[in-house]
């Protein structure tokens, strides 16, 4: 008999997990509850499956789009948390999905006009005994029976197909026997559940787990050396227990929880992978690819990304700059930025994923700037990188002054060498002007010599553009001090240092610009134009224009 305190629990659990249903799927009350499906059942849009201790449900929930697509989904108990997605890509049109386990034990989704998805279909022609149920860990599990009731084998459970999101006790890795992966697949977006473009795996080889992105590692945890990951933050790792196992059926990596709860972690649409708590376990989100902190890995990247990242803004553009567009329909957020990061000359993109679509919008252009007023849509825009080191402005200020003053210094020293030299060069026969007075009077050399310094200057001009430009800007400071400095500081101030030397006047920031740019993180920064590289009037003409009149 049911104890009415148990009964009371049950009601509570019902409403519950029938006002979470309501709440995600905006579907009609659920009417019928399951704890079990058994051959010849269905589950349909008013259907709960259900764990034994309500841990767990399972039921087809509609598009956050309200477009008439439906999914199969396993959620937590009153939460909007889905741990588990049968039909990501391929959702029932109209509401028309139905989960069914037939005599001959096929498991698999039926739609209306649409072809049915086979979860699992047994290779013997004869009618199976089988069982469906939903365990309290989230385990989804199609077995076999005996006559008496008790499991005699498995045959396909869902924690053999995971989609974005790891639950404790669900693997990583691979099984030699069958050749399945068991890899976790991003969303495309955040709160769509088609698949994106990150992935997060298990490196048996070096024990450790790897993001990619399109195909691409570009975070890897390190080595986990006593239950602990190289670079995963410690404080998380503290609740959490690794099985690794490595043998000839499979290699493998799983977790728990030191307290047997349920911490789920979920690969985001960026990259991103963060715990049921919100903590964050990898930001592959921060990895672009020249960097190395944080278990980002390098990969070739273009010289003029050195030192940039996407930042998201609201607001829009001003300037001249041009528009072109991709209408791929593959044409995911990811895809988007990776085309603009690969540009140069690709400044921030526009997704359409904001309009619940897909494609991009990207800008390029020389001479723009960002409004960033907070309205409007969001824009994915290419900044130069945040320094994440404290004491930021006052190195910056330090690197400046420095920067300043040598260049203060270099520039009196060949001026006032250029006057001696032109004082005592200028002595010739061939410069005498005539007599005078006071003695003999000679015409200067100092406009010419003047001419040759700044050609000098012109010179190495080009050369620090041209190693800017390669992405090795930091061969411009000496060597000696490359321990004593911040790089991301010196390449900022550089950066700086080129929006000053541009031809035209008015491309040139202001000091006010200047000082905003070097005290403030989240400046925007553009990309500097080539450096005025002009030439000088004929020599005939500078010497008719400058030389002194008697």
């Amino acid at each position: 008999m049911v104890s009415s305190t148990m009964f009371e629990d049950k009601l509570m659990h019902l409403f519950l997990a029938f006002s979470f249903l309501c709440l995600l799927s905006n579907a009609k009350p659920v009417i019928v509850v399951k704890e079990n499906l058994m051959a010849g059942d269905m589950l349909n849009s008013s259907t709960l499956l259900c764990s034994t201790r309500w841990t767990f449900c399972m039921s087809f929930v509609d598009s956050p789009e309200d477009s008439g697509l439906s999914y199969l989904v396993i959620s937590k108990e009153n939460t909007i948390w889905v741990t588990w997605t049968a039909n990501s890509n391929e959702p029932a049109r109209n509401f028309s999905g139905v989960l069914t386990l037939d005599l001959s034990g096929t498991l698999k989704i039926l739609r209306q006009d649409q072809d049915p998805i086979i979860l699992y279909s047994s290779p013997q022609s004869t009618n199976l005994n089988t069982m469906a149920t939903l365990f309290d860990n989230g385990n989804f599990v199609l077995q076999e029976l005996y006559p008496n009731g008790s499991m005699k084998s498995l045959l396909w459970q869902s924690f053999d197909y995971p989609t974005d999101t790891l639950v404790p006790g669900m693997k990583l890795g691979f099984n030699h026997k069958t050749g399945h992966n068991w890899t976790l697949m991003s969303t495309v977006i955040n709160g769509s559940p088609a698949s994106g473009a990150f992935t997060l795996e298990w490196e048996p080889t070096s024990a450790q787990l790897i993001i990619r992105r399109q195909g691409q590692i570009i975070w890897a945890s390190g080595t986990v050396r006593n239950n602990k990951f190289e670079y995963i933050s410690e404080q998380v790792q503290e609740m959490y227990n690794y099985t690794i196992v490595s043998n000839e059926d499979e290699d493998s990596f799983t977790y728990t929880t030191l307290d047997n709860k349920s911490i789920e972690w979920a690969l985001h649409d960026n990259g991103q992978l963060l715990d049921g708590k919100g903590n964050i376990i990898a930001s592959a989100d921060n990895c672009y690819g020249y960097n190395t902190d944080e278990g980002c890995q390098r990969w070739d990247v273009p010289s003029c990304r050195h030192d940039q990242v996407f930042n998201t803004f609201k607001g829009h553009f001003n300037g001249k700059y041009n528009v072109t567009f991709d209408t791929n329909t593959s044409s995911t957020i990811s895809v988007c930025k990776a085309a603009c990061w690969s540009d140069c000359v690709c400044f921030g993109f526009f997704s359409y994923f904001d309009n619940n679509d897909t494609g991009c919008i990207f800008y390029h252009g020389d001479s723009w700037e960002f409004i960033n007023d907070g309205g409007g849509s969001s824009f994915h825009v290419i900044v130069t990188k945040s320094s994440k080191y404290k004491g930021m402005k006052k190195w910056i200020w330090i690197s400046a002054v420095m920067v300043t003053f040598l260049f203060i210094f270099v520039i009196g020293v060949i001026c006032l060498i250029r006057r001696r030299r032109g004082a005592t060069n200028g002595f010739s026969s061939s410069n005498k002007l005539g007599e005078g007075r006071f003695g003999t009077v000679y015409k200067g050399k100092l406009q010419l010599e003047k001419e040759v310094a700044i050609n000098k200057l012109l010179s190495s001009r080009q050369m620090a553009w041209e190693l800017w430009t390669d992405g090795e800007g930091l061969k411009l400071m000496d060597s000696a001090v490359h321990d004593s400095f911040d790089q991301n500081q010196a390449l900022r101030c550089i950066h700086v240092a080129f929006l000053c030397l541009e031809e035209q006047a008015v491309n040139r920031p202001n000091m006010s610009e200047i000082l905003s740019m070097l005290t403030n993180e989240g400046a925007l920064i553009r990309l500097p134009q080539k450096p005025a590289l002009f030439s000088f009037r004929r020599r005939d003409d500078i010497e008719e224009a400058e030389s002194p009149a008697y």
